[in-house]
């Protein structure tokens, strides 16, 4: 690789818009073995370009390292978009308090919604879903973020273990529980409601699918 960041930046984004499978394992390769800070939220655009679910893990890795805020919200919108979120992060991230309340709200109310019309897994998961989901809309309604934030890692681990879930709302519950699972997130608590929210709006979308 070039030493020049500016370069490797350049090649990342020739790759990603070649898409062939060659370029798409390059990019995942590099992105696995978790680059310098110039280069890591590059890469997790270039793989967001092609939805490549598998790059999920690596980039909350790599979220972990960083604390500028701007360039974590370049490295969360990427990960958004590889769960097929597009454009919902930084529409909520940047909106004013009270446009943020109305789109969260709608948000969560199709969340529940969602989660309540599940058809996959046993009797037992259902219902625990649908009352999660009850939860979910509730506790962040109530602005109970430590109780929002264990519901929905509760929603990501029964997601998670649920054999009949498409790998889109798998890796999306992935998402959640990395997250939650960093020690001493730098993150704000605004970050943390709009990734959480975007995170649960794929996985109820295609679980209940």
């Amino acid at each position: 690789l070039d030493d020049d960041p500016r370069v490797r930046q350049s090649a990342a984004t020739g790759l990603s818009q070649l898409g062939t499978p060659e370029a798409r394992e390059a990019l995942l390769e590099a992105l696995c073995e978790q680059p310098d800070r110039t280069l890591f939220p590059t890469l997790v655009e270039a793989v967001a370009r092609g939805e490549d679910l598998r790059g999920v893990a690596p980039a909350l890795e790599g979220l972990a390292r960083l604390t500028a805020p701007v360039v974590r919200m370049h490295v969360i919108d990427g990960i958004c978009r590889i769960i097929g979120e597009k454009n919902h992060f930084y529409r909520l991230a940047t909106a004013d308090d009270l446009a943020e309340g109305r789109m969260r709200e709608k948000m969560m109310a199709r969340i529940r919604r969602l989660l309540a019309g599940v058809r996959r897994g046993d009797r037992e998961q259902r219902a625990t879903l649908r009352e999660l989901g009850t939860e979910l809309e509730r506790t962040l309604d109530q602005d109970r973020l430590g109780d929002f934030a264990d519901a929905a890692r509760r929603v990501a681990m029964l997601v998670e273990g649920m054999v009949e879930a498409p790998e889109v709302a798998r890796h999306a519950a992935l998402a959640i529980r990395l997250y939650l699972d960093q020690e001493r997130p730098p993150h704000s608590e605004r970050e943390l409601v709009v990734f959480l929210v975007i995170c649960l709006t794929s996985l109820s979308r295609n679980v209940a699918a």
